[in-house]
């Protein structure tokens, strides 16, 4: 889908440092993240840590990965600016504005992650059975959840290896012919 995007009003950017070339039927916008995201619909709130630190407003995170992620915004926000996401768990996520593009009567703004805080100390237990296959699915996790899975199977080859055995069940309970899973 190609979405033909205008420079926003300037409330909490220069028009001109919003991050990549807009899109156009000529240019169209293509993905080029190197690590996978992970859908979450969770609120926050996005305070402007440079635009004379008292500006802040809701959005909505949108995905996760471990080095970003894509917030929803009513307004929008400059390439560039440092950002403070506070979840409503309290974790705190510190990072930076990379884009900021204009989609139908809002806006969605990248952010690199530079650090999170948590409000809890996050626990090295390995990760549970049903959040492995929310996680395998790829949605149905919290942003904290998927960051916390994201980060621990980076560190966890038992988790790893078990995430591994529940993405081959999916895959194949998903080739299932529809009429087995009718007599079930």
């Amino acid at each position: 889908m190609i979405v033909e995007l205008k420079p926003p009003p300037a409330l909490m950017a220069n028009p001109d440092e919003l991050g990549d070339p807009q899109p156009s039927p000529s240019f169209p916008l293509v993905d080029r993240r190197s690590e996978t995201r992970y859908t979450t619909n969770d609120p926050a709130r996005i305070k402007l840590l440079e635009a004379g630190g008292g500006h802040s407003l809701d959005g909505m995170v949108m995905d996760v990965s471990r080095s970003g992620l894509r917030i929803e915004t009513a307004a929008p926000i400059g390439k560039g600016l440092r950002l403070e996401i506070i979840l409503p768990d309290r974790t705190v996520i510190f990072g930076e504005s990379r884009y900021c593009l204009r989609v139908s009567n809002c806006y969605h703004v990248g952010v690199a992650i530079e650090v999170v805080y948590y409000a809890q100390s996050v626990s090295g237990d390995h990760i549970q059975d049903d959040q492995l296959r929310l996680y395998a699915a790829g949605k149905g996790l919290t942003a904290l959840e998927a960051i916390h899975a994201k980060n621990h199977l980076l560190t966890c080859a038992r988790c790893d290896e078990r995430l591994a055995g529940v993405e081959i069940a999916q895959r194949a309970n998903s080739r299932e012919p529809q009429a087995s899973k009718a007599g079930e």
